[in-house]
């Protein structure tokens, strides 16, 4: 009967372990395609206009937009990518019309 606890705590030590590493690993992949890591991408692209920088942050509202965006190696390609994602207007939208964060009566700041 000893044997047995023993062996089935080591089983459950062996799995916890495991989960710990699998969460590690995931968090880790997840700070590499981070908002955060793809707008302080973007602040450095001194080819975009403040106004396209603020269209990017949008952009960077889905995770997979950010998973392209980090995984693109190639600056002019980045580049392109993004000027293209912008013109389609592939921004997240969240008022209820306008295309405006703020909603529909909205007006840029002066």
């Amino acid at each position: 009967m000893a044997t047995r606890l023993g062996d089935y705590i080591e089983f459950r030590k062996d799995q916890i372990e495991k989960t710990i590493k699998e969460l590690n690993e995931k968090k880790k992949c997840e700070d590499d395609y981070s908002v955060q890591k793809c707008i302080d991408i973007v602040d450095a692209i001194e080819e975009l206009t403040d106004e396209q920088k603020v269209d990017c942050n949008e952009l960077f509202q889905s995770e997979m937009n950010g998973q392209i965006f980090v995984g693109t190696k190639n600056q002019k390609v980045r580049l392109i990518w993004l000027k293209k994602k912008i013109s389609q207007g592939n921004i997240p939208s969240f008022g209820h019309g306008g295309g405006s964060a703020f909603g529909a009566g909205a007006s840029s700041m002066e």
